[in-house]
């Protein structure tokens, strides 16, 4: 009556990297400060959370009458259904994604965030080797290294990062402090060695691309205080990501966005 059960404590990261975690095996999870369990098998686990959501898990429901919630072993979109009548309603989620189909690991928003800030932390504080005009002019051609530029970056005319064939894996970094925008209808090319997901564009303000711009890399916004605002042009066609830790990320019409298929030289975390 006067003690407890300690159970080991390990981050998000440690628990993913577990090996053949038995089936109903128990941790507490330091990153996201709950208790886990495989549900899972050994060779495919699949861990979710055991504490008492702050939130109503599902739904939380005031002013109607008529409320119907169905479900099956195997839960389908359509074995959840909501008839209500005329009223005001509030949904809560807990943000935590689990599928054993395409993944071993749960994911959920605690998690994604802490991925997040490390790879933001990652980006900026890569040691600088070159700088950069705050203009990025047509036909130029770049090679690999961490560029600092004086002010907001501008991508002026298609150019082209050359990777070389030295390196396996190039890294290309351009930072700068003031808001990121191109013109019309540029193209940024790859050469060489040079891949999309080695490649970063960071603003600590907004980011936006004009239309029919084709982009390579990850942009990321917002590293430093201020709103980080994401936007793309109509027509724009980007290999790469979109993050910001400030703001929200708004896709033009006829946009797309194709995550590379690649493993990046930084770590990317659950993001990946």
């Amino acid at each position: 009556s006067e003690k407890g059960f300690l159970m080991p404590r390990l981050t998000a990261a440690e628990i993913a990297s577990l090996t053949l975690p038995a089936k109903g095996l128990l941790v507490f999870n330091t990153t996201t400060n709950d208790s886990e369990v495989n549900i899972g098998t050994p060779s495919v686990p699949l861990w979710i959370g055991i504490k008492r959501p702050v939130d109503p898990m599902i739904y939380s429901v005031s002013g109607v009458d008529d409320f119907t919630a169905s479900a099956s072993d195997d839960l389908d979109p359509s074995d959840l259904t909501l008839n209500p009548t005329e009223g005001n309603f509030i949904a809560t989620f807990n943000g935590v994604l689990s599928n054993a189909t395409f993944t071993t690991t749960s994911f959920d928003s605690a998690i994604g965030k802490a991925n997040l800030i490390s790879l933001f932390n990652e980006v900026k504080n890569a040691v600088q080797t070159d700088t950069h005009p705050v203009i990025f002019a047509a036909n130029e051609i770049i090679t690999p290294g961490i560029y600092q530029t004086p002010g907001a970056l501008t991508l002026n005319g298609s150019f082209t990062l050359d990777g070389g064939t030295e390196e396996e894996n190039p890294v290309f970094v351009f930072r700068g402090p003031g808001a990121f925008t191109t013109a019309v209808g540029i193209t940024v090319s790859l050469t060489g060695n040079a891949k999309p997901e080695n490649i970063f564009w960071m603003s600590d303000a907004a980011m936006a691309t004009a239309a029919d711009v084709t982009m390579k890399g990850t942009m990321m916004g917002a590293a430093g205080a201020g709103a980080g605002a994401m936007s793309t042009g109509a027509g724009t066609e980007i290999e790469g990501r979109l993050f910001t830790k400030n703001g929200a990320i708004t896709t033009g019409a006829s946009s797309k966005i194709t995550v590379p298929t690649g493993s990046s030289s930084l770590d990317f975390g659950t993001l990946s």
